[in-house]
């Protein structure tokens, strides 16, 4: 009837019609087994969830089963066999039985590095352009997987090194830095990422915190270092964490950044040459603006230990001697490190032989950046006096001119002036750290008289412990094993240094000392640090001085009458030792050598 509700009934031949509050299952079936027939589909990781929707969508189990078994090809165990093999003969290469185990400093090859590897060679930046544009697709799906995998992350820094200006890697980063953690792990591949200036900034703010809040020399070290590595990997980079330390350091509590300042630039100039220092006027506002500012620049970029600029100096000290005093620049620029070193390696460095008005003129720059200050004439009149006896005093020492009483006895005057102190230490850094000066020159006094002026710095200077201790492992570095009795004079300074108070300082150094010294050299250390040391020890003590004796083959004396006093010492020191509690525990070879010096030969 018209006016029926009722659907009319379908033609012959043709299908019943779809209630229409049924869904339509077979566009999604079709879908679903296209996907079960794609090979390896059963390797899928959503494969659970699609053969869930398959079943829902009336498919049949036992022929999804069909799908799943018809189009596995074991593309990944095929993968990881041929890695395997890959592993096999790159390990029978490097000339290994094919027992013996990977070492662990060579890097994995399985089937993760060699997709890294793929990724790499034919990753392109291009392809990702216009994604973050109006319209664009945005960040594909598979980006958040690859952020949350360790491999995945360590292949975006891998990326983002070699493509610094993909947008996609940016974001990438960014995201990274948001997960709650993972500024240590981005921080550790810092200098691959310097061209974010986004990710360095935050890397370079989280470290001048950590720098601020730093109570430890060992962990401010630690933080340079790393500001240098990340701040000088390009021009732009370096100007503006130089401007961030510059301003740092203007507070009255800023001395910690402004040593970071210096140590940036010292490093950026070994790297990037004299260019660094010629840029210094820059972070010096407007004092560095005027006349002095240029000069100075001159003299810093000149080369350490070579010709002095002399028109430069004589033009600086009629500047810094200008009536009335107000009208002279500032002694904090003429105080950077970079123009200490300079004036110091021209007045105390071997051969340079400056005379006239340029050596009067750097005696004058050092006395005045050193005393200088208002009402402080006198100050610099004697540093002046000091400093001329000093340059007399190093030359002669380092010319191996025996020194008489006399000398020696005044020495004390002139070493007290820690300008003249630190002029010595670089004359003899300049001349005996080089190992020519060692296999060239002859030496005709058995204990050459810079070991002298060495001792007696010592006492005198104690800030300087830390510069006179780097001092004696270059010379030591230098020397090799060309001349025993100098080695062990230097060796019994460093035991000085040990009894002054530098005691973690001069074990740690002779650890690094120990993996290229002549093992009597070692043996005589360790008795000279027997000697320095009494008991109560504590465990860092005892624990880092057993392992250089270890290094050294120190044992008991055979005879039981002959070196009695060694023999004391290590009983002595093994007795010291068994009171500790050692943490973390010695190793059973540490433990049968402490138990070693007990027993007589």
């Amino acid at each position: 009837m018209h006016g029926s509700d009722d659907p009319p009934a379908p033609g012959p031949g043709l299908p019943a019609p779809t209630p229409p509050d049924m869904p339509d299952h077979s566009s999604t079936l079709n879908e679903l087994e296209a996907f079960l027939r794609q090979p390896d589909a059963i390797m899928e990781p959503s494969i659970v969830d699609r053969l869930r929707e398959y079943v829902m969508a009336n498919g049949h189990p036992q022929q999804a089963v069909e799908y799943l078994s018809d189009s596995y090809q074991g593309y990944a165990q095929m993968a990881v066999l041929v890695c395997q093999w890959l592993a096999a003969v790159q390990h029978g290469a490097a000339g290994n039985d094919p027992g013996t185990p990977r070492a662990a400093s060579q890097p994995p090859l399985d089937e993760a590095s060699c997709l890294r590897e793929l990724v790499k060679e034919r990753f392109d930046p291009k392809s990702f352009h216009g994604i973050f544009s109006r319209g664009g697709a945005g960040a594909p799906p598979w980006l958040h997987s690859l952020i949350a995998d360790t491999d995945g992350r360590q292949l975006i820094y891998d990326l983002s090194g070699r493509y610094a200006n993909s947008l996609l890697l940016n974001f990438a980063i960014q995201k990274i830095l948001q997960q709650p953690g993972r500024e240590a792990e981005v921080a550790a591949v810092g200098p691959r990422l310097g061209s974010y200036f986004g990710v360095f900034h935050r890397l370079m703010v989280t470290r001048l915190s950590a720098a601020l809040a730093s109570t430890s020399e060992r962990e401010l070290d630690k933080l340079s270092a790393e500001i240098q590595q990340n701040a000088s990997q390009s021009q732009h980079t370096y100007i503006h964490v130089q401007s961030v330390l510059q301003s740092l350091g203007a507070h009255p509590q800023g001395a910690r950044f402004r040593r970071l300042a210096a140590d940036l630039a010292g490093h950026a100039a070994q790297t990037q040459g004299a260019v660094v220092w010629r840029l210094s006027p820059l972070f010096w506002g407007e004092p560095g603006s005027g006349a002095v500012g240029p000069l100075l620049a001159d003299l810093m970029a000149s080369v350490e230990g070579g010709p002095l600029p002399s028109l430069e100096v004589i033009r600086l000290c009629a500047l810094y001697g200008a009536e009335p005093a107000e009208a002279r620049p500032s002694l904090d620029l003429l105080r950077h490190p970079r123009v200490f070193r300079v004036l110091l390696a021209a007045l105390f460095g071997p051969g340079q032989g400056l005379a006239g008005q340029a050596l009067a003129g750097a005696v004058e720059l050092l006395a005045r950046a050193a005393a200088g200050g208002p009402e402080r004439e006198a100050a610099v009149e004697a540093t002046r006096a000091a400093l001329m006896g000093a340059v007399t005093l190093t030359r002669k020492a380092l010319h191996d001119a025996k020194l008489s009483a006399e000398e020696l006895e005044g020495t004390g005057e002139v070493l007290t002036v820690p300008i003249c102190a630190a002029g010595l230490l670089c004359g003899m850094e300049l001349r005996l750290a080089k190992p020519a000066h060692w296999s060239t020159t002859f030496h005709g006094l058995r204990l050459p008289p810079f070991l002298a002026l060495l001792r007696r710095v010592i006492p005198l200077q104690p800030q300087l412990h830390d510069e006179i201790l780097r001092l004696i492992g270059s010379i030591l570095e230098a020397m090799g094993n060309s001349n025993h009795d100098v080695a062990r004079a230097l060796l019994d300074c460093a035991v000085q240094l040990l009894a002054a108070g530098r005691v973690l300082q001069v074990l740690e150094w002779a650890a690094e000392y120990r993996a290229r010294a002549d093992p009597s050299l070692l043996r005589h250390l360790a008795y000279g640090v027997l000697e320095a040391a009494l008991p109560p020890y504590s465990p860092a003590f005892a624990s880092a001085l057993l392992r250089l004796m270890m290094h050294a083959g120190v044992k008991q004396p055979r005879a039981p009458g002959r070196d009695a006093g060694l023999r004391a010492l290590l009983d002595e020191f093994a007795a010291g030792c068994s009171a500790l509690e050692f943490r973390p525990p010695l190793s059973s070879r540490e433990s049968a050598f402490l138990l070693g010096l007990c027993e007589p030969r």
